[in-house]
């Protein structure tokens, strides 16, 4: 005896599943990526200026680890006083300009997410 079951549709479906996983990841890349520059954006409005080298130190720098499900982009600040700057001294007040603006990005990219997946 032989029982022979044949499933039509499969093949299509997983193929239509996959690209949508494709499609929804590029729209996740895409988000993540704007939301470190809109970072970037707001850590420049509100870093203090004497010089501009404060400024001009918030770097953004794009897809620096991560596999298919982890995106990271890191946005930074490579001038040597940056971090007292933000954290203050005991003889200079905090001037905190990452923390604000990275709470907002956090803040745009869950509203794009749940676009993104329709919540």
């Amino acid at each position: 005896m032989q029982l022979h079951v044949e499933i039509l549709g499969i093949p299509q479906a997983l193929a239509a599943l996959e690209r949508v996983e494709r499609e929804q990841q590029g729209e996740i890349v895409i988000a993540v990526d704007t939301a470190t520059y809109k970072a970037q954006g707001l850590a420049m409005r509100l870093t203090p200026v004497k010089t501009g080298r404060l400024r001009a130190g918030n770097k953004v720098r794009q897809g620096t680890g991560g596999t298919a499900y982890l995106i990271l982009n890191d946005l930074y600040n490579d001038v040597p006083y940056a971090i007292y700057v933000c954290y203050g001294t005991r003889k200079m007040r905090a001037r905190d300009f990452m923390t604000p603006a990275l709470v907002e990005a956090r803040r745009w990219l869950i509203s794009e997410l749940r676009k993104v997946f329709g919540g």
